[in-house]
């Protein structure tokens, strides 16, 4: 889970107001802790991250990133097929730099996370262009990723997980490229416009995820397709109300190459307070999800091997979330230029399948029930501005 931005938990005069007077400046030094706790489905996330980030001059400023999660539990696929309940370790840390030159900002990162059986490396470059007085802000983005995949095979020893042919098909490459326009519109509305495309090529399925077909009790690796590339828009709008609270509303379409739709809406409110409150800033948001399953999936296939391709994952299934969060911030100064944050977010997500069904119930699988579970997360962070 990677550090919340803190420029949203601001007063609202501040973060909409002062957008355009920050153009072409880089963001003021910054460090943050945050501690997360995810529950849900039987598993347990939790875990520390920290950010620096530090300007040299004004015009180059460097960041680093560090986090940690600590899974533990066992989820429905783990319990309908008595494994053992996860106790693994994900370790991640970044490294980015910022150059400015006039209006014109060159990012580059390199992002590194290491599990027990998955290695994930990125390298990013980004370029984003201010231009119109300002009003306007045009971005463009790319990444280059290469995980290796594992395979449990006994206490200390991994294996390659191999796919469907040659032994590197455990290893996936993927890109991804970005493209976003920011527009000021008026000192109280900007709205933004995304697109997001992926490619992917490899080992893409779970080595320890299996179908299962015939009455319930037969079951087989699941086989994915070698390659899937995935398209998103976003559209968004922030407005600042006339009493300082301000309101943001976003959409998101997905589609991809193995059949899914998806379609994402959110509202926020945020709210500062005022009078001996005014350092504490309220934020309620509402988030839905729904998407259609892939082409390949089945919650139980009717023979061995009865397509190229089958997969019995709940996250390719066809389901819908929903989500709230409550929180808020409180803002505290140690000098004018030197300020704090601290933050308090908890999220309560629900999530509905409408073809996966509970494999742990104790009747016939076309009996069984349609799952369904709740998950809480709960994020404090502090966040140091230099």
């Amino acid at each position: 889970m990677t550090i919340r931005s803190i420029a949203k938990l601001l007063p609202l005069a501040l973060l909409w107001i002062g957008l355009s007077a920050q153009a072409g400046v880089l963001p003021e030094d910054r460090a943050d802790a945050l501690y997360h706790v995810y529950q849900g489905d039987g598993i347990t996330v939790q875990g520390p991250a920290i950010l620096y980030r530090q300007k040299f001059g004004e015009s180059i400023q460097v960041n680093v990133n560090g986090e940690t999660d600590a899974v533990t539990g066992a989820s429905i696929d783990t319990r309908a097929s008595g494994a053992s309940p996860l106790k693994e370790h994900r370790r991640q840390w970044s490294v980015g730099s910022s150059y400015l030159r006039g209006k014109t900002t060159y990012n580059v990162s390199y992002m590194n996370s290491t599990e027990s059986d998955y290695v994930s490396r990125n390298i990013t470059v980004g370029i984003t262009e201010d231009m119109f007085g300002d009003l306007t802000t045009v971005s463009l983005g790319f990444t280059k990723g290469s995980d290796d995949v594992s395979k449990y095979n006994g206490p200390g020893n991994y294996i390659p997980a191999l796919g469907i042919g040659k032994e590197k098909e455990s290893q996936v490459d993927r890109r991804n490229y970005r493209i976003g326009v920011t527009q000021i519109f008026t000192k109280n509305f900007i709205a933004n416009l995304d697109y997001e495309s992926s490619a992917m090529e490899g080992y893409l399925q779970n080595p320890y995820r299996r179908v299962r077909y015939g009455n319930g009790n037969s079951f087989e690796d699941e086989i994915y397709p070698r390659t899937r590339t995935t398209n998103a828009v976003g559209l968004g709008g922030h407005y600042y109300l006339p009493y300082r609270a301000a309101v943001k509303l976003e959409y998101r379409y997905f589609t991809d190459s193995w059949g899914i739709v998806a379609h994402t809406g959110e509202l926020e409110y945020i709210h500062p307070l005022t009078g001996f409150l005014n350092k504490f800033t309220l934020e309620l948001s509402g988030r839905y999800y729904t998407q259609t399953n892939a082409d390949f999936y089945s919650d139980l296939f009717p023979f061995t091997r009865s397509q190229n391709f089958e997969a019995r994952d709940k996250i390719l299934a066809a389901f819908d979330d929903w989500s709230v969060r409550l929180g808020g911030s409180w803002r505290y100064s140690w000098s004018p230029k030197t300020y704090g944050v601290v933050s308090l977010f908890i999220d309560h997500i629900q999530y509905n399948y409408k073809n996966f069904r509970d494999a742990t119930a104790s009747v016939p699988a076309a009996q069984q029930p349609l799952f369904n579970f709740d998950a809480n997360v709960y994020m404090l962070q502090y966040a140091q501005h230099f």
